[in-house]
């Protein structure tokens, strides 16, 4: 299994902050990581060791998307994704914002 580079952990803590969509996230990632997040089923696979979290959530990140969110700068679709993909990633560890 192989590891990140520099570039694609950047792209991770980049998505954390909502600073790149789903997409550019998924270009950054390549083929380590695929996502199908369909009307009624959201998938991810990994193909690099993701035994480590990359970044830890905060509740600044929360904070930050939520607001953006209610100035409508993101849709309730880009909130609902980028929570599905902080929840299913385990190269995000979530347990530090509770």
């Amino acid at each position: 299994m192989s590891t990140l580079t520099k570039k694609q952990r950047r792209a991770l803590e980049d998505y954390a902050a909502f600073k790149i969509s789903l997409e550019q996230l998924r270009s950054a990632l390549g083929d380590a990581m695929e996502v199908d997040f369909g009307p009624h089923e959201r998938k991810v696979l990994f193909h690099y060791d993701n035994r480590e979290p990359v970044v830890h959530i905060e509740l600044r990140h929360i904070r930050d998307v939520m607001d953006r969110h209610a100035r409508g700068e993101i849709t309730t679709e880009q909130l609902s994704d980028w929570a599905a993909m902080l929840l299913a990633n385990p190269s995000y560890d979530c347990s530090a914002g509770r």
